[in-house]
């Protein structure tokens, strides 16, 4: 096998169209495919990607948005889908994790049977989870009683919805799955691999306790013993039915020594509690978050991964949902994907409804993987 690493890309609608157009400098099958695309296309998608590359093994993921390398992907393109092949320099090993809602543990041996045949060293555990079952959690404490004290990170995305709609999917050769968590262990051959994450979200004075809470739902229902959303309008000098159209702007974090690790805000519920979009456990700390300078997050991720890696030859992007769609409000998105483009020949992303690092579910955070 002559293949490396290939990445291509279609805004396609057709499934057809979308393997030609994003595999088209494919001459090989790779060891190994790794795909993003939008909900609408996604079953017809893994057939036709199974059909073309008999010989790989596929990993799918439903995304809002895709990110690809050297291209301008605003001025009203849909989604689009992303195509990214494992080749010779790459060691790959994965699987599927099922019922996710109530015992992903009892895949905790195929995890251990793929993670041995990889080696430690230079190697992530790429994962994606279908979003709203509040499995996140299950899945990274699985995956990381597994790892155990290995050097390997977890690194990975909630799955996401072109439409905002609770739909999404993964996929595993050829079967698709709407409640699952695919994992991947990369090695890398050639060089290193580092993770990163940034924040744009900071800190206000802000600062809570969680006193009741639904883990599962990801609901909190009272902060300081009080109604959330009033205490949370409150905070904010907001009236309650203002606050629905604030959401999106704050966030809350907990500190875990001086590391942030952000939570957002999805909806007001009924009975007056915070939908989250990762779990907040009873007694937990918070500080409400501002959007903080969009622009400084992005030189940031440039930065510190050039201090890790100065020339990386591929980047694997997670983007929050929530991030992706204010730049696209904003008409930032070209600016966005451009800088992203600066640190390798080769990118590709994907933006879900949480971003997975180690062990911690998180939201309104970008992420970046470097393969030396």
């Amino acid at each position: 096998m002559s293949v490396d690493l290939l990445t291509g890309y279609s805004y396609s609608e057709d499934p057809q169209t979308i393997v030609r157009e994003a595999a088209s400098g494919f001459t090989e099958d790779p060891g190994t495919i790794l795909y993003f695309s939008p909900v609408s296309v996604f079953e017809k998608l893994t057939q036709a990607i199974s059909l073309r590359f008999p010989n790989s093994r596929t990993y799918g993921v439903s995304t809002y948005y895709s990110f690809f390398e050297g291209r301008n992907n605003g001025n009203g393109y849909g989604p689009g889908t992303v195509i990214i092949g494992f080749g010779d320099s790459f060691d790959c090993s994965g699987g599927v994790i099922e019922d996710i809602k109530m015992h992903p543990v009892e895949f905790a041996p195929a995890i251990d049977k793929a993670l041995h045949k990889v080696p430690e060293e230079n190697t992530v555990c790429l994962t994606f989870t279908t979003a709203f079952y509040g499995a996140e959690e299950l899945v990274l404490d699985t995956i990381a009683s597994v790892i155990g004290n290995r050097d390997i990170h977890v690194a990975g995305s909630s799955s996401g919805n072109e439409k905002w709609e609770r739909t999404t999917f993964v996929s595993y050769n050829g079967r698709v799955f709407s409640s699952a968590s695919i994992f991947l262990f990369v090695h890398n051959r050639n060089g290193r691999i580092e993770v990163l994450k940034q924040d744009m979200f900071v800190p206000m004075r802000a600062e809570f306790r969680a006193t009741s809470v639904d883990i599962r739902k990801h609901i909190i229902y009272e902060l300081d013993g009080k109604p959330a959303a009033a205490e949370l309008a409150k905070q904010l000098h907001f009236e309650l039915y203002e606050l629905n159209e604030h959401l999106h702007d704050y966030g809350l974090g907990r500190k875990v020594g001086k590391t942030l690790y952000t939570t957002d805000i999805l909806k007001i519920t009924r009975e007056k509690g915070l939908e989250m979009l990762a779990a907040v456990y009873g007694g937990m700390k918070l500080c409400l978050l501002e959007r903080g300078k969009y622009d400084k997050c992005l030189s940031n991720m440039v930065a510190g991964i050039r201090k890790k890696i100065p020339a990386p030859r591929f980047m694997l992007y997670v983007n929050c949902i929530s991030l992706t769609t204010y730049y696209q409000n904003i008409g930032w998105m070209d600016i966005f994907t451009a800088g992203l483009g600066t640190l390798a020949p080769a990118f590709a992303g994907i933006s879900g409804y949480g971003e997975q690092l180690d062990r911690v579910n998180i939201n309104k955070t970008l992420m970046g993987i470097a393969f030396e």
